[in-house]
């Protein structure tokens, strides 16, 4: 007499039916035992080249097989999430658009985040480990930052101070510069226009960058 699923659950009778509740607590499946539960095949039943005797087995056979190979090729395409959980199997096969058994998915849902000891403990590990990681990234993210920036304000300082005494005739030891308010205008005319004293803030800190005979020009 088969015992009826919602008094059952902790072993699977010896019938071709597989006990869902059952095969969702497995820590992992196999791609056979993959294959067998998700058609509804005790997995016992299931063998390589052939099922189980007797016409309950056999018309599993069809549907055992067509998913058997699409398993087989999955997982040796490493689409099946590691380590291969019953709720890894389950969102290959939602992925798939394979029709699932709505009691099967209840009860692999119903142990998705369960968590044995160890694996609480590896977790708090790894999360550790990982956000250790995280703050190492992040102090030489903000050092590469600041060391850039202070590079390439250099580089455009220097390409300001170029273009102002080159193209300007900008002197930055004269009391009154009318390359600024020549500067000014000349950005103007384009369409970026900057207040003098800002100009004359940057050429300042440009002149700081220029070698000695360049300032006494």
């Amino acid at each position: 007499m088969a015992i009826p699923p919602e008094v059952s659950g902790h072993y699977q009778p010896n019938n071709a039916n597989a006990e869902f509740p059952y095969w969702a607590k497995m820590a992992t499946w196999s791609v056979h035992e993959a294959s067998a539960v998700l058609v509804g095949l005790n997995p016992h039943f299931a063998k390589d080249h052939t099922l189980g005797y007797g016409r309950e087995a056999n018309k599993y056979a069809v549907r055992f097989y067509g998913l058997l190979e699409l398993a087989r090729r999955a997982w040796d395409q490493s689409e099946i999430d590691y380590p291969a959980t019953p709720a890894n199997w389950l969102d290959w096969a939602k992925k798939r658009d394979l029709p699932i058994f709505p009691v099967l998915e209840k009860e692999i849902d119903r142990w998705r985040t369960f968590k044995t000891p160890g694996e609480t403990i590896r977790i708090g590990e790894l999360e550790a480990k990982n956000a250790r990681l995280e703050f190492d990234l992040s102090k030489a993210k903000s050092a590469d930052t600041k060391s850039i920036g202070a590079r390439e304000r250099d580089s455009v300082l220097k390409l300001i101070i170029g273009m102002a005494v080159a193209g300007y005739k900008y002197d930055p030891l004269a009391q009154k510069n009318d390359a600024i308010r020549d500067i000014t205008g000349d950005l103007e005319k384009h369409g970026v226009p900057l207040a003098d004293d800002t100009i004359r803030k940057y050429l300042r800190a440009g002149a700081d960058l220029l070698p000695p005979k360049s300032k006494d020009l």
